[in-house]
């Protein structure tokens, strides 16, 4: 009795292995790649602020801020306070001690005090950053003095 052995060229296998290899891949891809995100993609903090006036030209101004990303943050410092007074804006760059934490856990709140020039009814903004990796991300809060 004769055998016949049917089957496919060796040639096409290696076809339809690539085709079938590429084709998972593209299904996958999109479920992969959000998994695989930059820490700066992650990083995320929220800056409030609260100002009350001295009654002397200054005000204090309250910054909390706190990590609600997936990534913890080193370096957290205030690098801008603008004053607004309704007509004219201070900004003020160099701020003495500018560091909240240096290091922010998930989940975790840090708080500072800074006192800068201004008066009840000025518009306060801070501007912080915070290292996320090798990324250095940013946010900014506002408040009104309050006498």
């Amino acid at each position: 009795m004769r055998s016949f052995r049917k089957g496919m060229s060796e040639m096409m296998a290696i076809v339809i292995g690539v085709v079938l290899t590429v084709a998972i891949g593209a299904a996958l891809w999109p479920l992969l790649s959000g998994m695989i995100t930059s820490q700066s993609q992650n990083a995320k903090m929220i800056v409030s602020v609260s100002a009350s006036d001295l009654y002397n030209g200054n005000v204090s101004v309250i910054v909390n801020v706190k990590n609600v990303g997936g990534t913890t943050l080193e370096d957290v410092k205030v690098v801008k306070v603008i004053v607004y007074n309704g007509t004219t804006a201070k900004v003020i760059q160099d701020i003495p001690q500018p560091t909240i934490a240096s290091k922010l856990v998930i989940g975790a709140s840090a708080s500072k005090m800074l006192i800068v020039p201004g008066q009840a009814g000025d518009s306060i903004v801070v501007v912080v950053s915070a290292k996320a990796g090798n990324n250095i991300i940013y946010a900014q809060g506002k408040a009104v003095v309050t006498s």
